[in-house]
């Protein structure tokens, strides 16, 4: 069984569609994959899948014939090149003459339609084949990632809430704020200067590393996020689409907030944010109930306790 499946966006859109391959060698075990990634040329993003997951055979970067493709929707006429018949017309050809072809794309959702498995995967992310190093560092430490290369997304937050949430983090730990190219100039404005904070800047191998090793992530809606789930370390994660804690639109937990309750409104109260961190890191406990401590973690679950 030889099978195409077409990938599409950034890192994050990535590694969400890369969590329904064991659904489908699930279903078609021995299959052979081979992955189309349509990110207007970027290797980017399939390189870093490549070298966590050995699940393809082959990569195909997605060539399109135009930058402009209308489609007509619910929504009205929109631009939108990734459209399949907006394929180098060869390419589709090859892409669609496979066993079985899935279009992977996740804003789409046309992956809600197929026969594999996808609702026993979709809170799940594979833990990688491929052997991630530790980050070594002499302290317990936990990332903030305040600032995407995306700055379509508008996640960035104050100053004086950035302070906030460190703040609260160094008195137990010590602080990595992640940063790119791209984003440098922000973070290290924001970025105070006290013992215990550092701004890492590095390649996305080692910002990996850095996620397996922490003992929590603090995130906005981005790729980062998803690396912790992955490891399974207590990520808390700002999305301006949340408006209340432990939230967010049905349409944006079946896309990218796939843990609402592990999501807040962007500069949501600090001093909530850190007793769920700090909850999720004692008690662990990494998805439920963010916000309650022990003993009222175990009271609200009804956990059976011997008596002595």
């Amino acid at each position: 069984m030889r099978i195409s499946v077409k990938f599409e966006g950034g890192l994050g859109d990535h590694v969400l569609a890369n969590r329904f391959i064991p659904a489908i060698l699930e279903t078609y075990p021995g299959a052979e994959i081979h992955l189309f990634s349509d990110t207007n040329g970027s290797s980017f993003q399939s390189d870093v899948i490549t070298s966590l997951y050995n699940f393809y055979k082959e990569v195909h970067l997605v060539k399109r014939k135009s930058e402009k493709y209308e489609i007509l929707s619910q929504f009205g006429k929109e631009n939108y090149p990734p459209h399949p018949p907006n394929l180098d017309d060869e390419q589709r050809e090859y892409m669609e003459s496979f066993d079985k072809f899935y279009n992977l794309h996740i804003d789409w959702l046309q992956w809600m339609d197929y026969e594999f498995p996808w609702q026993k995967y979709f809170s799940f992310f594979p833990t990688p084949h491929s052997d991630i190093k530790n980050f070594n560092h002499d302290k317990d430490y936990i990332i903030l990632h305040i600032a995407s290369d995306n700055r379509g997304n508008n996640h960035r937050m104050s100053k004086e809430y950035i302070h906030s949430i460190i703040k609260k983090c160094t008195k137990e730990y010590d602080v990595f704020l992640l940063s790119t190219d791209s984003t440098d100039d922000f973070v290290r404005k924001v970025c105070p200067d006290i013992d215990g904070v550092f701004v890492l800047k590095e390649n996305i191998n080692t910002v990996i590393s850095a996620c397996k090793s922490a003992s929590g992530i603090f995130a906005i809606d981005s790729a980062i996020k998803y690396f912790g789930y992955t490891f399974n370390v207590p990520t808390l994660c700002w999305a301006k689409e949340s408006t209340a804690a432990h939230s967010c639109p049905t349409s944006f937990k079946m896309r990218w907030l796939t843990f609402p309750l592990l999501t807040f409104p962007l500069e949501h109260d600090s001093n909530y944010m850190w007793g769920a961190m700090n909850n999720l890191i004692n008690n662990n406990n990494n998805i439920f109930c963010p916000h309650l401590q022990e003993p009222e973690l175990s009271n609200t679950l009804i956990r059976r306790r011997i008596w002595t």
